[in-house]
């Protein structure tokens, strides 16, 4: 049974990391938010910075709509219908709206990587050098607003991003595995 494992979680908590690894063992391709916004900022000259590209997303979901931007960031992946595939990036319950009615009839599954502030603001600092993220401003941007309410809420799992990344990729596997053994 095919299945579409959509990751969400606050900056610098470990989503992109832990959705690569997934769909790495699982052998699913990878689309991701991220990846497909700095891709659209490159081909219009725009600046990489977690601000500019904060921007550019919130005005490319005012152009193209949220169905044509999530359909946009599937096509870009290679995605085929009926097909599984990783979902990295999910930031407005919106999105995950769109992508659950893009991949129909494949179910499609909300995964939360929950890290405290803390924590997150020590990776954010250690992994982004030239490109300090104050998470306290970063986050009241639009485009995290949903992250640590309504997605937490509605997602299908909660993960402690706090454990090592191949212990999360199991809990993965182990919460959406089919009876037959196979994920999905």
């Amino acid at each position: 049974m095919n299945i579409v494992l959509c990751f969400s979680g606050g900056i610098a908590s470990g989503k992109t990391t832990l959705a690569m690894a997934v769909a790495d063992r699982l052998g699913f391709k990878v689309a991701t938010f991220g990846g497909f916004v700095r891709g659209v900022a490159r081909t219009r000259g725009i600046s990489e910075r977690r601000e500019d590209l904060q921007a550019l997303g919130e005005a490319l979901i005012q152009e193209m709509g949220w169905e044509d931007f999530c359909s946009s960031v599937l096509r870009v992946a290679g995605w085929a219908p009926s097909a599984s595939i990783v979902v990295d990036g999910i930031r407005h319950v919106s999105a995950f709206e769109a992508i659950k009615k893009l991949v129909a009839p494949v179910p499609a599954k909300l995964i939360f990587v929950d890290v405290p502030r803390a924590v997150r603001q020590a990776r954010s600092d250690e992994t982004r050098t030239g490109d300090a993220t104050d998470l306290a401003k970063a986050e009241t941007h639009s485009t995290e607003r949903d992250v640590h309410g309504s997605l937490r809420e509605m997602a299908d799992l909660v993960l402690d991003g706090t454990i090592e990344v191949d212990g999360l990729v199991e809990q993965v596997q182990r919460v959406f595995r089919d009876p037959g053994g196979n994920p999905g």
